[in-house]
């Protein structure tokens, strides 16, 4: 990765040679890995990055799945996501089963 903000984010990506990475092609790889396992600080740098509207974006799209359901609502207040959409994401019953 070449961008000076996703050597920040190296502990979150272990498993991959970080000169691979390519910031457009792995967007939503790195998106959702900050997302599912990232602390603030890795929030606010992967914003740094790619922009908060970027990251909303993506949690639209993907309706939080692979999110867990304390972090989802954190980010729903964080990025301004639809309480009800949220809600709906939660109650879809294949979320429900990974979550027990």
């Amino acid at each position: 990765m070449k961008h000076k903000e996703f050597k920040k984010l190296k502990h979150l990506f272990w498993e991959y040679d970080l000169k691979e990475l390519d910031p457009i092609a792995d967007e939503h790889l790195i998106i959702k890995k900050v997302l599912m396992y990232g602390s603030v600080k890795d929030l606010r740098n992967l914003i740094s990055i790619f922009g908060k509207k970027k990251v909303k974006d993506f949690l639209l799209k993907t309706k939080g799945k692979g999110i867990d359901k304390r972090r989802l609502r954190f980010y729903e207040v964080i990025f301004d996501l639809p309480k009800r959409e949220v809600d709906h994401w939660l109650k879809d019953p294949i979320r429900r089963i990974w979550e027990r």
